[in-house]
């Protein structure tokens, strides 16, 4: 367990892998796995205001003018130089996310130092050089200043990877300039504890004027480092003395200081500087574990919200498929009704012609039999939408069954009322010419027959009086009454035929013409037994048409009941594909997920106190 910040790297590194394992974070295992500490490279960094000459130094300490230098803002890029086996000049670069090196030639550094760019950095490899080590870096950084904030923040975001920073001040500046103030305050004294403070510039000032100037600054530094380290050089000299050989003019120069702290102390601070960078790259991974398990910590709230939200889902689903099931029956209820409202209209229709086919003893069936076509072809038209589904065609022994109901309970009360008819114009018969008389119906009959087959020629103008009469007796309506005609009544329409010409006729004569009276008193008495007749069909249209319509409506409604009971039982079919097998579907997801939710709640609870002790464990390193 880890007890102290001063455990050794071993044990934080254990540690690590121990909770990395625990919880399968592959990609720090790799991180941890792959990170060698003997490939590390010491990065010794020179930064500065523009024209403080820090590319002029560098220069100096390689001994080389590898590095182009302007009395203006030049530097826009990192540029790193390290050992190689030859010479070379390159511009990695990062493109779209990839990696790439472009080699370049000395000609083009000029061009290549003053393209700014975040993802962009200089490298340059050098075989012969005192200064460079093969685990060293030197480090030329774009300038310090708020005249252009993209070089300042390419220099701010590279400087805590340096192990050594050279800050490479005017030393005619005296103070510290207020951005170098900020620049600095930006960062924490660890890394303040880096730097060095490089004068530049000495051989313009005398020996008394620099002791003053370095005193004001290191004033002023102090302020915002602790025990700064401070030193005097002078670059230009440096370059002078390199092209002329001139030993003596290169130690005045200062940067001979600069050198042993490159080729003498770094390398005794290597081991430290290796062990601090090791440390610092476990720290990293211990940041980045602590912000995995804190995000995964908080994706087990976010998975049981996301479970709860599914759950939530499901139930919404199930009570939709419920109302819909609900809906759907009630639809089918709706079309129902309708389809009756529609079939007793239908049926409505033919009462009226039925009634008339019973008075005029027509054929009716045909009709019957049209309106449960009709019925039924409005259902097809009218049918729910269901997959491979029709109708079955009304039976024809249900058609029968609807004619002989109609023909026994309405028809038959029409033909009767046309028989009682029939027997009273016989009795009425009976009661004028009873069997007593001198002459009968028949008799009369066959007089008239002679008489209209012989000619009329001999037929007295009175015949036409009688016809007149007796047309004009006749009722002009149903609703007028007509008196029946009696014994008397007929004696004294005949009495026209008693005429003075009478006894001139032959017997034949007269038996005609007695005949023909007789005759036209029957056609009246017919006439007025039809009235009987009307009276009584009269009656039954009254009496049975709300009889026939009731009885339509009724075979109507049972067509409709019986389609609509074959409709529901497709209807149950489509539900239970539709509505109830992905209904009990849901429920079991549902009852799956409440049991998943409860399993993983148990396992999440045991996990978040595992990543609590976890964090407090990191916490502590």
């Amino acid at each position: 367990m880890i007890e102290s910040k001063n455990t050794n790297l071993i044990e934080i590194k254990n540690e690590l892998l121990k909770i990395i394992e625990k919880f399968q974070i592959e990609s720090l295992k790799k991180k941890i796995l792959e990170y060698k500490n003997s490939d590390y490279k010491v990065k010794v960094a020179f930064l500065g205001e523009f024209s403080a000459g820090k590319s002029t130094l560098v220069n100096a300490l390689m001994r080389k003018n590898f590095l182009p230098t302007f009395d203006k803002p030049t530097t826009a890029i990192i540029t790193e130089l390290q050992k190689g086996a030859e010479y070379k000049f390159e511009v990695a670069e990062r493109i779209d996310g990839e990696d790439k090196i472009t080699e370049i030639s000395p000609s083009d550094l000029v061009d290549e130092v003053q393209k700014s760019g975040a993802d962009r950095m200089l490298k340059i490899s050098v075989p012969d050089s005192e200064l460079i080590s093969d685990d060293t870096l030197i480090i030329d950084t774009p300038g310090v200043s708020s005249i252009n904030e993209t070089h300042s923040d390419v220099t701010y975001g590279y400087i805590p990877m340096v192990d050594v920073a050279f800050l490479v001040v005017n030393i005619n500046m005296g103070s510290i300039s207020k951005s170098l103030t900020e620049f600095i305050n930006q960062y924490p004294d660890e890394i303040k504890n880096k730097l060095f403070f490089v004068l530049n510039f000495a051989d313009t000032k005398a020996p008394s004027e620099r002791k003053k100037l370095i005193e004001e600054f290191t004033q002023s530094v102090s302020i915002i480092v602790d025990s700064p380290k401070i030193y005097e050089v002078s670059a230009l000299n440096a370059i002078k003395a390199n092209n002329s050989g001139d030993q003596e003019l290169y130690k005045k120069s200062g940067i001979e200081q600069i050198e042993k702290i490159i080729i003498e102390e770094l390398p005794l601070m290597k081991a430290g500087i290796k062990e601090q960078r090791e440390k610092e790259f476990l720290l990293e991974i211990k940041d980045s574990l602590i912000n995995v398990l804190e995000e995964i910590k908080d994706n087990l709230d976010k998975d049981d919200e996301g479970l709860s939200e599914r759950i939530k889902e499901l139930r919404n689903e199930i009570n939709q498929l419920e109302m819909a099931e609900k809906s759907f029956f009630n639809s089918i209820k709706k079309m129902e009704d309708k389809a009756i409202e529609e079939a007793t209209d239908i049926a409505d229709q033919y009462v009226d012609e039925l009634i008339e086919k019973f008075i005029q003893k027509e054929p009716y069936a045909e009709n019957i039999a049209d309106m449960f076509q009709e019925i039924q072809m409005n259902l097809i038209n009218n049918l729910p939408d269901f997959e491979n589904f029709e109708i079955s065609t009304i039976e024809d022994t249900e058609l029968a069954k609807t004619i002989s109901t109609i023909s026994s309970k309405i028809g038959s009360k029409f033909q009767r009322g046309q028989e009682y008819s029939k027997l009273a114009m016989s009795g009425l018969i009976a009661v004028v010419f009873p069997a007593q008389g001198a002459l009968n119906v028949a008799e009369f009959a066959a007089g008239y027959l002679i008489q209209t087959s012989g000619g009329s020629n001999g037929e007295p103008n009175e015949s036409k009086n009688i016809e007149s009469k007796t047309s004009s007796s006749q009722p002009m309506d149903g609703n007028q009454k007509t008196d029946a005609p009696t014994s008397k009544s007929l004696v004294s329409n005949s009495a026209p035929i008693q005429t003075k010409a009478w006894h001139e006729l032959s017997g034949k004569q007269k038996a005609l013409r007695i005949g023909g009276g007789f005759l036209k008193a029957t056609t009246l008495i017919i006439e007025k037994v039809n009235l009987f007749e009307h009276a009584a069909n009269a009656y039954n249209k009254n009496t049975q048409t709300d009889k026939l319509r009731r009885e339509l409506r009724s075979k109507a409604n049972l067509i409709v009941t019986k389609t609509y009971s074959t409709i529901k039982n497709k209807a149950n079919d489509h539900v239970e594909e539709y509505f109830k097998m992905p209904l009990n579907s849901k429920i079991e997801a549902l009852d799956t997920l409440r049991k998943n939710r409860d399993e993983k709640n148990y396992l999440n609870e045991k996990k978040a106190r595992d990543i609590y002790q976890d964090l407090i464990q990191l916490k502590s390193i």
